[in-house]
């Protein structure tokens, strides 16, 4: 059986765009999120000094900014002149990252889309469905991630930041922001969240993935949904593309705090 997640919107913009919509880590709205215990001890005077030495990237990099010609003579110079610089560029690199910038880092090149396993949550329905008036889209994920640029990860959550190591000129720093994505504070475990994370260059503008509408299982509306976002969904729905999609209707139990989903007639 393919697995299937469900996304809370306050209305139908992503069935009429077929456009999944991804946010950089700077927009979440929880300081705590894509937070990490960076390691530092790596970095080093010394460490600095050979990367510098060894890495033509850095010349070039020093090059302009002396607004020196690439030669021998460039080079020469960089390296009779490297205490100076490398250190220069170690305090600064340490002022930088005294405090905790990884979310601000991190947004410059990833982009997160979010999902929950639970169709009913009624704080979910409360927080991102505008009170109960949206409606909920469930996604087959075997089809909406067939994009091998799409990252999947199911959320832990728990007291302690995830823990990474900075190593100069690796590529591995940036490359672990899907585990670090992929923790949250126990607070938050009741969404039972899954993310899918993506390169922001892979997206379009930067923010949107075209999906296949087939990735579309079902829409529920909300216990307050308005007649005008039921008839924009229906009206949608009719087209051939979202034939298969299956319509339901959530409303308050009568008898417990939880929400009754039943399947509605499409018209």
């Amino acid at each position: 059986m393919n697995m299937t997640l469900f996304k809370y919107r306050q209305n139908a913009d992503i069935l009429a765009s077929r456009k999944l919509p991804f946010r950089p880590p700077k927009e979440f709205n929880d300081p705590f999120e894509f937070g990490a215990k960076v390691d530092y001890s790596e970095v080093t005077r010394d460490a600095f000094k050979a990367y510098y030495l060894k890495t033509d990237l850095m010349f070039m990099k020093w090059c302009g900014e002396s607004r020196s010609a690439v030669s021998v003579e460039s080079r020469k110079s960089f390296e009779s002149n490297i205490d100076e610089i490398s250190n220069t560029a170690y305090d600064e690199f340490m002022g930088r990252n005294s405090t905790d910038r990884t979310c601000e880092y991190f947004s410059e090149m990833w982009a997160v889309a979010c999902f929950s396993e639970a169709q009913d949550n009624i704080l979910m329905w409360s927080h991102y469905a505008n009170g109960h008036k949206g409606i909920v889209i469930e996604f087959n994920i075997e089809i909406l991630q067939i994009a091998k640029f799409l990252d999947l990860q199911q959320v832990c959550y728990g007291t302690e930041k995830p823990k990474v190591t900075f190593l100069l000129g690796e590529r591995s720093f940036s490359d672990v922001f899907p585990r670090i994505a992929s923790h949250k504070h126990n607070d938050w475990d009741y969404e039972k969240e899954w993310r899918i994370i993506a390169h922001r260059i892979c997206l379009e503008d930067k923010q949107f993935y075209l999906f296949d509408p087939n990735a579309v299982v079902s829409v529920t509306f909300g216990c307050r949904c308005e007649t005008p976002i039921k008839d924009e969904v229906c009206q949608l729905l009719k087209h051939p593309d979202y034939s298969h999609v299956r319509l339901f209707q959530a409303k308050p139990s009568n008898t417990d705090y939880k929400l009754d989903i039943q399947e509605s007639p499409r018209s």
